[in-house]
């Protein structure tokens, strides 16, 4: 139970000024969080409504670029930035193209130049 509330921590429940970034992050994917669900919980629920067969790699990618913002905000004192953060959310799940079915790779693609 403890390492599932440091998990929801870390990705859910940031610095205020980084918790509205995220959640414009996550919204930009369509992705909607029931806080009031468990970790596991509301990954499954996040799963489901997400509608497309690659929600795991959308969402490490974007738990990925979200946990750099947050760093930089730490430790470097630095502003979450938005467009830095797609960017780099991009750029992450093109490299995860590469090994992909066709099929996938097409879908993925076709869903990032949408965003």
């Amino acid at each position: 139970m403890r390492s599932e509330l440091r998990r929801h921590y870390l990705l859910f429940v940031l610095p205020v000024p980084i918790h509205s970034f995220s959640q414009d992050c996550w919204d930009l994917l369509g992705i909607h969080w029931e806080h009031s669900q468990s970790f596991f919980s509301m990954i499954q629920a996040g799963r489901e409504n997400f509608g497309h067969p690659f929600f795991m790699k959308t969402f490490s990618a974007a738990s990925w670029e979200i946990w750099k913002q947050r760093n930089n905000f730490i430790f470097q004192v630095s502003s979450p930035w938005f467009l830095g953060w797609k960017s780099g959310f991009i750029q992450t799940v093109e490299l995860q193209t590469l090994r992909m079915p066709p099929d996938l790779k097409s879908l993925v693609n076709l869903w990032l130049s949408s965003l």
